[in-house]
C-alpha cells in the first residue's frame, strides 16, 4: 500500500538547486524532501512512498538516469521528472523512453516545473486524489 501523503522528492547534488526547488514546492503547500545523491534517496525512501521525484542527470556516484531506472524498478508509486544543465537530445530521449514524465533543462522554468509536478502527482497509481495547487 502506498503512503497516503504524496511527496515531491528532489535529488540534486547542487545545494543551491535543492534549496530553490524545495522553496518552490513548499510554497505550493506540498510536502518536499531533498537529497544530495541518488544513494541518499535510495537509503531513505521506502518503496511504498508515493509522489514525484525531480532528479538531476549528472551527479557523483549514481547518475540520475540510473536512479530513474531504480525508481522504475522499485518504486511503483513514484513518477520522475529528469532535469539537467548539460542536456542533449540523446539524454532527453533516453529519459523519456525509460519512463520519465518529462525531461527539462536547467535553469528550470518555475511554471513549467509546477505543471509537471501537478501531472506527476496526478499520475501516481497510489494517489487517488490530486492536490489542488494554487497557480
Amino acid at each position: 500500500m502506498a503512503n497516503k501523503d504524496p511527496t515531491v522528492f528532489v535529488v540534486d547534488d547542487d545545494a543551491a538547486v535543492r534549496s530553490s526547488l524545495c522553496w518552490l514546492i513548499s510554497s505550493l503547500n506540498l510536502p518536499v524532501q531533498a537529497f544530495p545523491s541518488a544513494l541518499d534517496f535510495l537509503d531513505a525512501v521506502a518503496p511504498t512512498r508515493s509522489g514525484c521525484v525531480i532528479v538531476d542527470v549528472k551527479m557523483p556516484g549514481m547518475s540520475g538516469l540510473r536512479l530513474q531506472q531504480e525508481i522504475k524498478d522499485r518504486y511503483p508509486n513514484l513518477t520522475t521528472i529528469v532535469m539537467s544543465a548539460y542536456g542533449s537530445p540523446e539524454t532527453a530521449a533516453r529519459a523519456v523512453a525509460d519512463g520519465a514524465l518529462a525531461y527539462i533543462e536547467k535553469p528550470v522554468n518555475d511554471e513549467v516545473l509546477i505543471d509537471l509536478v501537478r501531472k506527476g502527482l496526478g499520475r501516481n497509481p497510489g494517489n487517488s486524489r490530486q492536490p489542488a495547487l494554487p497557480i
